[in-house]
């Protein structure tokens, strides 16, 4: 994210690490939607590219560690593709149609459900989230999307989808070699 806020000659504080949260990087707002959506997919494709470098040295090595690293690495990654603030993902859905982060929302409780999240760190997402959504339910629209065009919401779309692709590719065939038996 540092380096896509910088890209677009925005500044932007050194990424900070929040225990049990993940990390973020503050900056500047930029002056439309579409290049917040892309500094908002720096992380992920970011993490799509690691992901993609450990399950190629697992494939020279032939060690599973890297492919569970991979493994791991896309599935952070694709978790932090939930469309929904304060997720990566919601950024990027912003740009597009904020009323589907109630739909992200839907998906973050199911998911936490799933996987049995502990109670607290659900409290805390849906802390940070709530805000904004209130705000997309009662209407209130961020002024920048207004310049969103059609081509520039596409655009979005199929970067979101395609690094959404990236990842569960990159997951599913590192978990089927990582995973034992």
């Amino acid at each position: 994210h540092y380096f896509a806020f910088r890209a677009y000659g925005l500044p932007a504080r050194l990424p900070a690490f929040v225990p049990l949260l993940g990390a973020f990087t503050a900056g500047a707002a930029p002056q439309d939607l579409e290049q917040d959506a892309y500094i908002a997919l720096a992380g992920p494709l970011t993490g799509l590219g690691l992901a993609a470098v450990c399950f190629a040295i697992g494939g020279v090595t032939q060690d599973r560690f890297w492919y569970a690293c991979a493994d791991l690495s896309a599935f952070l990654n694709l978790f932090n593709m939930i469309p929904m603030p304060p997720f990566d993902g919601g950024r990027i859905v912003a740009a597009l149609w904020p009323p589907l982060w109630i739909v992200g929302f839907v998906l973050f409780v199911g998911f936490a459900v799933l996987v049995h999240l502990p109670i607290l760190f659900v409290l805390v997402i849906g802390a940070l989230g709530l805000p904004a959504m209130i705000s997309a339910w009662r209407g209130h629209v961020d002024p920048r999307a207004e310049m969103m065009t059609f081509a520039a919401r596409v655009r979005v779309s199929v970067w979101y989808l395609a690094t959404l692709f990236g990842l569960f590719f990159v997951m599913a065939q590192s978990h089927a070699i990582a995973s034992p038996g």
